[in-house]
This record gives structure tokens, sequence and C-alpha cells, in this order.
């Protein structure tokens, strides 16, 4: 389950500017910025620090709602999560921070490695594509952002694919779609409201 968990979150792991004037941008990431979805109550702080983003995260799908903390090198490259079970951790051969340039590079791959209690767990490939340029509205705010699709292949285990709406305006992936082998939805995350943490 926490392995089934940690490829969810890299796989679901793009905005230039929001419409309204009090809708969060990347600065207020040194403070925080919220996202909640309302039902089924899914909550997400994300803070910017030097080990990269913090992400901690209340979920009440399917259950009482559960705490997971997570970091991020980069909005779409997980490489470490925590939930009451222990902690996996993932490692890039590549450099995760070459998806600032995506629009440009187009696809970004990188061979990884899943480990948990200091033992390898798994190695595989993760892959990134730019697809094109969509609004997205959150409450109040629209955030221009980059549909990305992005793949999650283990041996020995199926793809994992997800299309990931990143919001460089609030460098935040502000929707996830999980995707089936043949590209059809399987599950959606979309947020209610946005909103910076204030002092």
């Amino acid at each position: 389950m926490k392995l089934a968990a940690l490829l969810i979150c890299m796989a679901t792991a793009i905005a230039t500017g929001a419409a309204a004037q009090d809708c969060p941008a990347a600065a207020d990431l040194r403070g925080g910025v919220r996202l909640t979805r309302v039902d089924p109550l899914l909550s997400t702080v994300t803070t910017r620090t030097t080990a990269g983003y913090e992400e901690a995260r209340v979920n009440a799908l399917n259950g009482p709602p559960r705490d997971v903390s997570t970091v991020y090198i980069h909005p779409l490259a997980v490489v470490r999560r925590v939930d009451a079970t222990g902690a996996l951790t993932v490692a890039y051969a590549e450099d995760p921070n070459a998806l600032r340039d995506l629009p440009q590079l187009g696809r970004w791959a990188s061979p990884v490695t899943l480990s948990a209690r200091g033992a390898v767990i798994g190695r595989g490939l993760y892959t990134a594509e730019f697809i094109e340029i969509i609004p997205v509205t959150i409450g109040t705010c629209t955030y221009d952002t980059w549909l990305v699709q992005d793949t999650l292949t283990l041996a020995g285990r199926a793809p994992i694919r997800f299309a990931k709406y990143y919001a460089p305006g609030v460098d935040l992936v502000v929707q996830a779609i999980r995707l089936d082998p043949a590209g059809t939805s399987i599950s959606t995350v979309q947020f209610d409201e946005i909103r910076a943490e204030r002092p």
C-alpha cells in the first residue's frame, strides 16, 4: 500500500499567473500555500524550504483523515514520502531541476530508484512530457498551467500514468488526472480553494 501511494504521489506530485489580485503566487510558498478540496476532504499546505518543497497533506478519502508528509525537489518530482507506516524515498539519476525547462525540452526522463528502510525496493524510469498550456480555475483564481503527461515504469509493474497541471505562477501542481494505459481518466484530483497561509 505504501509503495502504491508513493507511486501515485510521484505520478500526481503549471501556471504563469493568476487572474485575481488575492490569488497566491510562487513567492507565497515561503509562508505556505493551501489547496483544499471539500468532499472528500483533501487539504495540502506546501512550503518552499532549503530542502525543496515540503507538503503536509490531510486526506479523508475512503476512511478517517490521514496525515502524509512529502518532499519534492521540483513540484513534478517527489523525493520523500512519510506516513504512519514509514518513509519511502526516490532517487533520480538525472537532475529534476531540468523540469523547469520542460516546454523547451518537450520531454524529460530519468532512471529512478525507490528505497524504504535503507533497502532498494524498486527501479525504473520516470518520464515527463509537455503537452500544452491550459488555464485551470480554482475557486476565484485562474492559472495558466503546463499540461504534463508523466509516466512511472517500474520493473515488473504496469506503467503508472498521470496528466498533471503544473502552474509556474504559483509553482505547484494544481490538478492531476490518473490515466489508464489507453489514456482514459481513472480518477481526478481537483481543488475548490487556493490561498496563501498568513502569519
